[in-house]
């Protein structure tokens, strides 16, 4: 679905650990996110030229700066502890070194090597960072190249040895357009350009400061009546422009502690240390996260980032990063009272929690050890261990005991200091109940028929697949993924055939699509409609996005299964009776309505007017392509208290999207916030692809939540020459509960009142 309103919808950040679950089996062993990847080097090559200047001899006293400096320490120290940049590979240039002549010849020695490195085959990612005055200057005159600044004026960043700001010394944009250019010609590189300065908002590219249209579609050379004749510039396709405030703002230096930093370096560095699974941020959700973050912190007349690029490339992860640099989520954890020997985790199964799992109690996530020489450093050593006993969906109870020996084989209770009130916890072993995932392994025989399932290690299991298998379950994790054989029960199966292999659910496709699929290709017909395809002739590449995608199911039936211990499973969960609305506040304490409403637009994309969507309560209500929505969420709650509510929908392709609130960010508590008897409306949406079944999974709790977190992008669909149906049905009965026998018969409803949800679905068809 697409959402029709400004905002554009987006594949968020994921919890790594958030319904896919990880685990040891055996004794507890230390798992440090940070080891795993200092032991494995970066395939690609990283270089970065930070460049910081706050003493201006020049330009007089009221000219100079505090927080450069700083800011390039911070920004090198990210990229090394997070990023795994080589210090070798890292020039910074600070005050007196950061001169005119000596930026402009890092800049082309830079260019040069990322040159030199992709001749030998080897990706490069680039970043440029610049913390000190930004400045203009006239732009060249017309007919110039150069001349690309609808005001005539061109943003400059100002050096050390600056006579005046705006002088002959300032590095024009059309330098680093130049320069960005001259990267984004190297096979196989990207460049990240962060400039913390004022004036810097249309820095690089030197076109539009507000753009409208695709850049595709500006023309290459504008005239417009005695206008200035300009040349557009646009940005390389594999660029990412991050500036500190668009380009009629200023950007102020920001006080943290003893220490002063430039207002987006400190947030962009607090905000990647911080973020667990780095993998799922993209550039155009972290620069969102930056100034929902100045909202915290309460940072008055907060200028606003900008952020440049195509869409692809802002909605790639930040400096490509993989798997293998993000590292466990930490939680709050607060005290039982006057118990010393138990704390509260404010995290439950919705955020991945379960019963067994062991996590290591800090006083504050700055002390939190993120490997095992941080665990040595005696400045981070942790309150306790505890180990969670009973999981509530948005919270866990947890007992407190330590490690009786080195080993960390025997356990002895613990209690907490007498001063505990609140700390974070990190997982170190995860415990996965009954959430395990079974795959079972075929070939295809042809397009209706698969021969007998392979067992591990079997003859004729192609290499990827096995691998793929095996990857997917990590070291420090139990077998949330089972690879069955024989006629045992299985919820999803790869099928393979030839060169490419794909996901189908086990219960089959429940719904076909009438509209005849154009595309064409070498994918087997016996493949259509399952997730990917995977090409096998690169196996590395394939065994990677297999491990990828399971994980992603796991995610998204998991959700399902959780939310619905909390629901009814009616098609569109329009408004209760009042008889039922009493039944149901006898068993839990909040009660949110969700229901799918048709709406009509103005020319402004703004909805003028809702109506319940028609449904018959035999089936789901159908949905055409084109069809325009929304989802309306209602605090019926007899008790006369708020909640906070999330949406979420799940897709026929796994993808998680969140829907209320309508963004995403640290500070959304107005946007979750749902009086007695009020309703909020989503953004409207059109129908689009893919057809199928659709859920939407309303999660209401009495305090603000972040379950938005759990969005992330649809899988990839196989396709071939022939029509063929989608993915469109989630296996109904891994909707709820199971225990490791038998599947149960008949959904096992758990009533909490920490927490209340609604489902609804409905099928998408052309």
């Amino acid at each position: 679905m697409a959402r029709i309103c400004g905002r554009e919808s987006s594949a968020s950040r994921v919890i790594a650990a958030a319904l896919t679950f990880v685990a040891v089996v055996g004794s507890v062993r230390f798992v440090a996110a940070a080891d795993a990847a200092a032991a494995s080097s970066p395939s690609d090559a990283r270089l970065a030229l930070l460049v910081g200047v706050q003493e201006y001899p020049k330009l007089g006293p009221a000219k100079q700066l505090d927080g450069s400096g700083n800011d390039v320490q911070a920004m090198k120290t990210l990229l090394v502890e997070r990023f795994r940049f080589q210090p070798g590979d890292i020039v910074t240039l600070i005050n007196r070194d950061a001169t005119s002549e000596r930026i402009r010849r890092e800049l082309a020695g830079l260019a040069e090597r990322v040159h030199a490195l992709a001749g030998d085959g080897k990706p490069v990612r680039v970043v440029f960072h610049f913390s000190g005055h930004g400045s203009q200057m006239p732009d060249q005159p017309e007919g110039h190249p150069d001349c690309d600044e609808e005001d005539g004026l061109d943003e400059t960043l100002v050096p050390y040895d600056a006579e005046q700001q705006g002088g002959d010394q300032d590095i024009r944009d059309d330098e680093l357009n130049r320069f960005v250019d001259r990267i984004g010609s190297a096979a196989d590189s990207r460049a990240w350009i962060v400039l913390d300065c004022c004036h810097s908002g249309t820095g690089v590219r030197g076109a539009t400061k507000i753009r409208k249209l695709d850049r595709a579609v500006a023309p290459a050379v504008a005239v417009s009546g005695d206008r200035r004749r300009i040349v557009r510039k646009r940005l390389p396709e594999n660029a990412v422009f991050l500036s500190a405030c668009r380009a009629n703002e200023v950007e102020p230096e920001y006080r943290d502690g003893n220490a002063s930093h430039g207002l987006l370096t400190r947030f962009l560095t607090k905000l990647l240390s911080q973020e667990t699974s780095l993998s799922s941020l993209s550039y155009d959700i972290l620069c969102r996260s930056i100034a929902s973050r100045y909202q915290q912190e309460a940072v008055l007349q907060a200028p606003t980032p900008q952020l440049e690029g195509t869409q692809a490339t802002v909605r790639s992860p930040v400096l490509a990063a993989d798997g293998q640099l993000d590292r466990k989520p930490y939680w709050r954890a607060e005290s039982a009272g006057n118990d010393r020997g138990r704390v509260k985790l404010v995290a439950g199964n919705l955020h991945g929690v379960t019963a067994g799992s062991l996590y290591e109690l800090y006083e504050s996530p700055d002390e939190i050890a993120w490997s095992r020489a941080a665990e040595m450093d005696s400045r981070k050593q942790s309150l306790a261990w505890v180990q969670i006993e009973q999981v509530h969906p948005a919270t866990a109870d947890a007992t407190v005991f330590r490690w009786a020996d080195a080993d960390h084989s025997q356990t002895v209770p613990g209690v907490l200091p007498p001063s505990f009130r609140q700390g974070y916890a990190v997982e170190r072993f995860h415990q996965h109940g009954d959430f395990s995932m079974r795959v079972r392994v075929v070939k295809a025989l042809g397009p209706d028929r698969d021969g007998p399932p392979l067992s591990p290690g079997a003859a004729g299991v192609p290499e990827p697949v096995q691998k793929g298998l095996e990857s997917a379950r990590r070291p420090d994790e139990s077998e949330w993924l089972r690879w069955v054989a024989g006629d045992a029960p299985c919820d999803v199966v790869v099928r393979f055939d030839g060169s490419y292999a794909a996901i189908v659910p086990a219960t089959g496709v429940a719904s076909v699509s009438r509209q005849p699929d154009k595309t064409r290709g070498a994918v087997p017909a016996s493949l259509r409609g399952g997730w990917g395809p995977l090409d096998l002739r690169v196996p590395s590449e394939s065994a990677s996005q297999l491990a990828d995608y399971l994980r992603r199911i796991a995610r998204a039936r998991n959700l399902i299964r959780v939310a619905a211990t909390q629901s009814t499973p009616l098609w569109h969960a329009a408004p209760r009776r009042d008889r039922e609305l009493e039944h149901a506040a006898e068993r839990r304490s909040t009660l949110v309505d969700l229901q799918l409403v048709a709406v009509e637009l103005n020319n402004k994309q703004e909805i003028t007017s809702t109506r319940p969507w028609p449904s018959d309560p035999d089936q789901p209500p159908v949905m055409h392509e084109g069809d325009l929505f929304a989802l309306q969420a209602t605090n019926r709650d007899p008790s006369g208290k708020p909640v906070y509510v999330t949406v979420l929908v799940v897709d026929p392709d796994m993808e998680i999207q969140a829907v209320l609130p309508a963004q995403e960010g640290e500070d959304l508590v107005d946007e979750q916030r749902l009086d007695p008897g009020a309703d909020r409306i989503s953004d409207p949406y059109q129908c689009t692809a893919p057809p199928g079944r659709h859920y939407a999974i309303l999660l209401a709790t009495p305090q603000f939540n972040e379950f938005y977190r759990l969005a992330q992008p649809r899988l990839p669909k196989a396709r071939s020459t022939d029509a063929g149906p989608g993915i469109d049905e989630l296996f109904l009965e891994q909707m709820y509960f199971q225990t490791r026998g038998s599947r149960r018969t008949r959904p096992q409803k758990l009533y909490d009142d920490s927490w209340s949800s609604a489902m609804l679905q409905w099928e998408a068809e052309p």
